[in-house]
């Protein structure tokens, strides 16, 4: 199940996080954390300019906002890992999983997409939506090689900090896990599935993820 556009205005979002808090699956960031973390990931941009942000998972297959270009994208020093425990989307209480996060260390191939200026608040406004909810993710503006030369994007990267993120978790649990794991969004499968599968649709490939796939598939068929 992809996230639309029509999920993500203020009266959704906030019946989802008044249902998040109620259920305590996680403890939700407040809309004025949200808005000042996009005050502050705005403020070096001249406002009315372009802005690039990088897709490493769902926003590769999934990007839901408006853009006028996109391009392959390879940054360094950040790589995929499934690093933070997840209880809602793709999992429940009943079948946690472990979502996927980009991770200090390595490098990672991706998409860019480049929204227009005049349109970057309103579509940043729905990604922080999308994407800040509780704070796993720290966002950053990040150096990106494209075939068309380098830009700067901003790329949701792994909070360390926070209480569901985890380096623990060995890749045949990670697996196990995943196999397993469904919720009110679908399976957890589902989204490795479709995030190898558009790697592979773009040329590009990622190790860890296809040893995940892998162990995956040995899992179901068991």
């Amino acid at each position: 199940m992809f996230v639309t556009r029509e999920e993500l205005t203020l009266e959704r979002v906030a019946r989802s996080m008044r249902r998040i808090r109620k259920e305590g699956l996680f403890e939700p960031l407040s809309n004025e954390e949200r808005a000042e973390s996009l005050r502050k990931i705005l403020a070096p941009i001249k406002k009315g300019a372009d802005l690039w942000v990088f897709g490493y998972g769902s926003l590769m297959w999934n990007p839901m906002v408006h853009f006028r270009e996109q391009r392959h994208g390879l940054i360094y020093g950040y790589h995929r890992r499934y690093c933070f425990w997840v209880r809602s989307g793709r999992a429940s209480p009943d079948t946690p999983s472990l979502g996927l996060g980009l991770d200090r260390g390595g490098s990672c191939r991706g998409m860019v997409f480049r929204i227009p200026g005049r349109e970057v608040e309103q579509e940043l406004e729905l990604l922080w939506r999308r994407e800040m909810i509780s704070g796993a993710y720290i966002p950053r503006w990040q150096a990106v090689h494209t075939p068309a030369g380098l830009v700067r994007a901003i790329a949701y990267t792994a909070n360390k900090g926070h209480k569901r993120y985890t380096d623990k978790v060995a890749p045949e649990e990670v697996a196990r896990l995943i196999a397993r794991a469904q919720g009110p969004r679908g399976t957890a499968r589902e989204y490795l599935d479709n995030t190898v599968a558009h790697l592979r649709k773009l040329g590009l490939s990622d190790s860890y993820l296809s040893r995940l796939h892998e162990l995956v598939r040995r899992e179901n068929n068991g």
